[in-house]
């Protein structure tokens, strides 16, 4: 490149970022939604195609149907914005019957150490594996500490030991599994697929506290 002018450079490496930037978001485009048919397929849901932007970049298809008499359906969203912005995916389910119920159950980790410093309070089980390991909020402590059976503690167990790394809760009147991604490798759709029973369960307790 001796004797080029250093603008022609500069564009010849504006450019190359470029290309290289929008091969590899086709590609993370690509493979995000191979791993959502495959989601679908595994779970027995509906697939619905979406067209390509710009005719170019694949969008993700929509995914919803209904497993174990329940409507299930995968959701994506973001929070934060610029370098802070944050994409996340779940799997929700819809409650038979939605009452007062809310609840956040996740692997203990320092970020919920944090939210004890604004206000949010945790509860105790009694399970003092249990307790160590998973942290729990919910606004009807007697009940749902009833309803966290030794059965379903071990079974939250088994899960955090085969790798989930994400949460449970209920939101708008939903139960999800939610861990931050976007679906593009195959480790979190084995996750969202190893969370959907569960999600299904503690949608059942949901239903129980409404009843």
């Amino acid at each position: 490149m001796d004797g080029l002018p250093i603008p022609t450079i500069l564009v010849a490496l504006w450019v190359t970022v470029a290309v290289v930037f929008v091969l590899l978001a086709k590609r993370h485009a690509r493979k995000s939604s191979e791993n959502t048919r495959r989601l679908a397929i595994e779970l027995g849901l509906s697939i619905a195609e979406q067209p390509p932007v710009f005719g170019v970049f694949s969008r993700r298809p929509e995914v919803a149907g209904e497993r174990e008499g329940k409507l299930t359906r995968l959701e994506r969203f973001s929070t934060g914005s610029g370098k802070n912005r944050q994409q996340w995916v779940a799997l929700a389910v819809r409650p038979r019957l939605r009452g007062r119920l809310e609840f956040r159950l996740s692997p203990e980790s320092f970020g919920n150490k944090v939210r004890g410093l604004f206000g949010y309070k945790e509860i105790k089980v009694g399970d003092p594996r249990f307790d160590r390991d998973w942290y729990v909020e919910t606004n009807l402590e007697a009940f749902f500490r009833d309803a966290l059976l030794p059965e379903l503690r071990e079974r939250l167990q088994q899960l955090r030991q085969e790798g989930l790394k994400g949460r449970f809760e209920t939101h708008d009147g939903d139960v999800r599994y939610v861990e931050p991604g976007s679906l593009g490798s195959d480790g979190q759709r084995r996750r969202l697929v190893l969370a959907a029973d569960m999600v299904s369960t503690l949608a059942e307790v949901v239903e129980v506290a409404a009843g």
